[in-house]
């Protein structure tokens, strides 16, 4: 990440909890609200990913429209989580259900 980013022509949103992540029509990044650090970035053309619409973000989620349909986001570390309903760990058991 040494490229430096121009938060300040983005729109931020903290997650409630740890993160603040900054998005526009071609980019999108997430920044450690303590140290200032940048987590990941993503923008247009790089590692042949288009940037998601981020629509909410909340409690560890990037929550996102794309072309192929809903994408979540973990805050921290950029990468996909689960986006159905039914997709999510049982408590009890710590196993997906």
């Amino acid at each position: 990440m040494r490229a430096r980013l121009r938060l300040s022509k983005l729109g931020c949103t903290h997650d409630g909890a740890q993160t603040l992540v900054c998005a526009d029509a071609f980019s999108v990044a997430a920044v450690d609200h303590a140290t200032g650090k940048v987590l990941w970035y993503i923008k247009d053309g790089d590692d042949s990913r288009l940037v998601p619409h981020v629509t909410a973000v909340w409690h560890g989620r990037v929550y996102c429209s794309a072309t192929s349909g809903p994408v979540a986001l973990d805050t921290r570390t950029g990468k996909e989580m689960p986006t159905r309903p039914e997709a999510h760990r049982s408590w009890s058991t710590s196993t997906w259900v």
